[in-house]
């Protein structure tokens, strides 16, 4: 079998990098030949514009297609007469996504277009591969057959970093990660942050993004240390956090997202996590057993300091934490197993 990945990004992307590009060997070991159109990529071979990097994208995806048995689309937004002429050049189209495309965060404006041709791609394609229950719940609405996969983690490169933490009397560093964009949420429990760190003065926050930030909270004090994401950087200063923090807004955009990887990343590192209780977040993490819900500030600093205060509660939620990421399989070599059956499937 052969199959074509056309993606939207490089490996510095998460989304492409977590759903693609780290599934690929394990599809070639069973015997899966894989080829890669990105994007992104068309920059290295010259093309500065976004004008002539889509069309050259476009065109090399169209002539590419018949020659596979599967071509696998991530994330892609696709207008509908290019869908029209893909389908008719390949034998089967799978459509993949993480993120509710079809509509937006409250500070993008998002056209009628984008979702029309949006729910077009999924109603065209043979099958829908959705990153959470609710993603998989409106792609539904337009296709006969969808599939939910969450955004999995390499299980091998999660092991170099972590122990099995234990209590071990280090100071309390509290961690957020994700891109700049997202500070937005972070800017969200400001109140509840400050409080913490004015009390505790060997607290500490950690906020690891990359990019130009529309807001940066909390940047003027001493106790808080912004970290530049890089794909080599990412693993090294989440592992030395001991508790997260993932606030979030209660709406479609956020309600939907493939996965919550950020918080899986930190479970997967056993550290214990607060979070804002919204959709698919609830299961991933289990109240008084992997972390906390926190819905108010009042919460919020109340769950902070339990966390802060407690250090053998952290070592046991964060081990608790790990058990998860692994009972509900959120590891690649687990999840790769599902995307080869669809692969394969008529």
């Amino acid at each position: 079998m052969n199959v074509l990945f056309a993606v939207p990004g490089t490996r510095e992307s998460a989304s492409t990098r977590l759903r693609v590009l780290n599934m690929i060997p394990h599809l070639e070991e069973s015997g899966i030949r894989c080829d890669v159109v990105s994007l992104e990529g068309t920059r290295q071979i010259g093309f500065r514009s976004n004008r002539l990097k889509k069309a050259y994208f476009a065109l090399d995806l169209l002539g590419r297609a018949p020659r596979y048995d599967v071509v696998f689309i991530h994330r892609l937004p696709l207008p509908r007469l290019y869908v029209t002429l893909l389908e008719k050049l390949s034998k089967r189209i799978v459509y993949d996504f993480d993120d509710a495309i079809y509509t937006g965060p409250v500070w993008e404006s998002i056209s009628l277009k984008r979702k029309e041709d949006f729910n077009n791609l999924i109603r065209t394609a043979s099958t829908v591969i959705a990153g959470s229950p609710e993603l998989q719940t409106y792609a539904g609405n337009y296709s006969d057959e969808v599939y939910c996969l969450p955004t999995p983690l390499p299980k091998q490169k999660y092991d170099h970093y972590w122990n099995g933490k234990e209590a071990n009397g280090e100071p309390p560093r509290i961690g957020w990660i994700g891109n700049p964009q997202n500070l937005r949420y972070l800017a969200t429990i400001t109140g509840p942050l400050e409080v913490v760190l004015n009390q505790y003065d060997d607290a500490t926050l950690d906020i690891i993004t990359a990019g130009e930030k529309p807001v940066t909270p909390l940047v003027d004090r001493n106790d808080v240390t912004y970290r530049e994401w890089s794909l080599d950087s990412e693993l090294d200063y989440l592992s030395k956090i001991n508790i997260g923090v993932r606030p979030l807004s209660d709406t479609e955009w956020a309600n939907s997202k493939g996965g919550f990887t950020s918080v899986v990343q930190m479970m997967a590192l056993g550290i214990p996590v607060v979070v804002t209780p919204v959709s698919y977040l609830k299961n991933i993490v289990r109240h008084g057993e992997s972390g906390f819900h926190a819905s108010t500030e009042e919460e919020w600093i109340k769950y902070l300091k339990e966390l802060i205060e407690n250090p053998k509660r952290r070592g046991t939620f964060g081990n608790r934490g790990r058990e998860l990421v692994t009972e509900d399989e959120f590891w690649t070599e687990e999840s790769v197993e599902l995307l080869r059956e669809v692969l394969e499937s008529d």
